[in-house]
């Protein structure tokens, strides 16, 4: 094959690679052409379906009240809206884990200054007095629970407490420190002598008869004639819980108080009962009048063996 013929041959060849090239771009060119050209097209034929049917943004709208950008509040800002409502009325309960009157142990350890539990929902408050009571104190900033109840109890705090009994507050109303120990505002004062706070909570209905732990009230207040008397006298069960811990008769045996040990067993105390002989020996169980002969205080055994004759 001469030179020529190669050469003819080489250039025809470069011939059609570059036109097949310049094929290719030009396809491109004009297939992006119309894509572009459909797209536009797409998009006025949807934007005049939408000019045709207003309704459809509602469909999409999830919430037909709150309005969307185009002249109508968005979701988020209703929201805000909603908050700062339920914020300026104060009835938001978003905070508070539950309408009660008591707080259990889960419940007080997870207080913060922040938490509102609240015993009495604003709707139920049984009377007007108690509605202006209710506002006195959130006028107070005071929280109306049962943990600011039976503080005020605690510190002696008479007309405070009688503010939140005007509420509406249950007297039994207890908080739960430690788990299985119910504290009550009637064990607060029974415990710390607070004489007049204990009568008043009696007079609204406290029960002298729940536990605290496994004390009873009589049982913390057993060096207390006065307060005994009124416990007693309001039916608090002289012997309660004496299967588990030493009971208060046996406690005043053992403290040789003759007046104490009268007043309850002009009560009801049970002489011949066999408790527990003292915190130190749970497991060690005797009645106090083998208590009292043990320690030989003639004048106590003279009055136990008085009542079990009787």
């Amino acid at each position: 094959m001469s030179i020529k013929l190669k050469r003819s041959l080489l250039l025809g060849s470069v011939a059609v690679v570059c036109l097949s090239i310049w094929a290719i771009v030009i396809q491109n060119i004009t297939g992006t052409k119309s894509l572009s050209s459909n797209s536009n097209s797409n998009a006025q034929n949807q934007n005049t379906a939408a000019d045709k049917a207003p309704n459809l943004k509602k469909e999409i709208n999830p919430n037909p009240d709150v309005p969307t950008q185009d002249g109508t509040p968005s979701l988020s800002k209703a929201k805000d809206e909603v908050s700062n409502q339920v914020a300026k009325s104060g009835k938001d309960k978003s905070n508070q884990p539950e309408v009660s009157m008591n707080l259990n142990y889960d419940q007080v350890i997870r207080l913060t200054k922040g938490d509102k539990i609240v015993a009495i929902a604003d709707d139920q408050l049984a009377s007007e007095e108690a509605r202006k009571a209710r506002q006195e104190i959130d006028d107070s900033w005071s929280r109306f629970d049962a943990l600011t109840f039976n503080a005020s109890a605690l510190d002696n705090k008479i007309d405070k407490v009688k503010l939140y009994l005007k509420a509406g507050m249950d007297p039994n109303a207890y908080i739960e420190g430690e788990v299985g120990r119910k504290s009550r505002p009637i064990h607060a004062a029974a415990s710390n002598g607070h004489l007049e706070m204990a009568k008043l909570l009696l007079e609204h209905g406290a029960n002298p008869n729940h536990l605290e732990g496994k004390y009873s009230v009589i049982t913390l207040a057993i060096d207390n004639y006065d307060m005994l008397d009124v416990l007693l006298k309001s039916g608090a069960e002289p012997d309660l819980n004496y299967q588990n811990h030493r009971s208060p008769l046996m406690r005043v045996v053992q403290d040789d108080s003759v007046d104490l040990a009268e007043l309850l067993l002009e009560h009801g105390a049970n002489p011949n009962l066999s408790t527990p002989y003292h915190p130190d020996y749970p497991s060690t169980f005797m009645t106090p009048l083998e208590e009292a002969r043990r320690r030989g205080n003639q004048e106590m055994i003279a009055l136990l063996e008085a009542y079990v004759r009787n």
